[in-house]
């Protein structure tokens, strides 16, 4: 099988060629490679997109992905255990996942909700750990989410949902409804034992998230040593000089006692009052000593 060939595949054979693959269900047509590492199974069909105009395969594909997604609940219904549980589901759901992501799948938007929602409705499912495929599901929601018609899912499942997925669930939050998110930094800052909170602020400041000024702006509000600790977590992540220069003249506390600027820590310049003072044409500013 070969990118012209799954091009030329009908939806029928096409949903069952993706449910085939993406179980790992031989025989696996082309193999997976190995040279650079074990290929992800859902790699080909991303290539088959992207290399080339094929807008009606496109439509196809995304097609069949639904179509898996139904028989994945259907599935779920019908089995006596979750089918999360099963590693073969879970990595099926988790390539899915990842493919309608690469692919911008934004068509399959509600279907992802309504997956997400057949376990999380089931009697404490949501308080449980996640396992790789619900977090690729999460992950394409607050991708592919437009507007803020999630704020409340993502709001329900800070409250509800395992404290170790808040970093995953602060992006989806802070992508819908930035300003009831952000209010939360504080908790997610006392949640850093329990997750990955360099890649969280990374994912916040970056071009699918509210960014470093609105970041810093609600960090501002914090205890200095939570404040400290989000710096530190944005260093290293990586971020850079400009970036955290950003960030810290946006953090620093703009109401002192005598309501004068307060400079960052180690960016006070030699004379303070000088600098504080608006420049006027054809005046000299003393420059201190």
């Amino acid at each position: 099988m070969n990118l012209e060939q799954v091009r030329q595949l009908e939806v029928p054979e096409l949903a069952d060629y993706v449910w085939r693959r993406l179980r790992l269900e031989p025989p696996i047509d082309p193999p997976l490679s190995d040279r650079f590492g074990t290929e992800p199974p859902e790699q080909f069909l991303i290539q088959a997109v992207e290399e080339g105009d094929f807008p009606e395969f496109r439509g196809r594909l995304l097609a069949a992905i639904r179509d898996n997604l139904r028989r994945l609940v259907d599935l779920e219904r019908e089995s006596p255990e979750p089918i999360w549980l099963d590693a073969a589901s879970s990595d099926q759901v988790a390539s899915i996942a990842y493919l309608v992501a690469e692919v911008r799948g934004t068509e399959l938007l509600e279907a992802i909700y309504q997956v997400i929602c057949s376990w999380m409705l089931s009697p404490g499912a949501a308080r449980g750990e996640l396992t790789a495929g619900q977090l690729h599901l999460l992950r394409t929601l607050a991708l592919l989410q437009d507007g803020g018609c999630l704020a409340r899912f993502w709001e329900d499942l800070w409250q509800r949902g395992p404290r170790s997925v808040r970093g995953l669930v602060m992006f989806g939050w802070a992508r819908a409804y930035p300003q009831d998110a952000l209010q939360h930094l504080a908790e997610l800052v006392e949640t850093e034992s329990e997750i990955d909170l360099p890649s969280t602020l990374w994912s916040l400041v970056g071009s699918h998230g509210p960014g470093i000024f609105l970041l810093a702006e609600f960090t501002r509000r914090l205890a200095p040593d939570q404040q400290g600790r989000i710096r530190e977590a944005l260093a290293q992540a990586g971020a850079t000089d400009a970036q955290l220069r950003d960030f810290d003249y946006t953090a620093a506390a703009t109401e002192a006692t005598d309501g004068a600027f307060v400079f960052p820590g180690g960016t006070a310049p030699s004379n303070v009052e000088a600098a504080r003072k608006r420049p006027v044409w054809r005046t000299t500013l003393a420059t201190g000593t």
